[in-house]
């Protein structure tokens, strides 16, 4: 059973998609190609999904190195 989690309210829906990490769309297709799909979608550079709980998702290389500095406001706490 995948837990998901509620939008909060600070998330803006332009932002939420519905993204297993652990198990993504079309994952048949390869671990490799179904991130490209999101990563491709247009969508935001950082997304949030309700699966596993709920949490971001960095879809931009280029800012990984941005969010692991700057841990006051990303971090891995609830």
């Amino acid at each position: 059973m995948i837990s998901t989690a509620a939008i909060p309210g600070h998330v803006p829906q332009s932002v939420v998609v519905d993204f297993d990490i652990f198990s993504p769309p079309d994952l048949k297709k390869g671990v490799h190609e179904a991130w490209l799909a999101l990563h491709r979608s247009n969508r935001s550079s950082v997304l949030w999904t309700p699966r596993n709980g709920g949490h971001w998702i960095v879809n931009s290389g280029q800012l990984v190195p941005q969010f692991y500095r700057d841990f006051k406001h990303f971090s891995s706490r609830k």
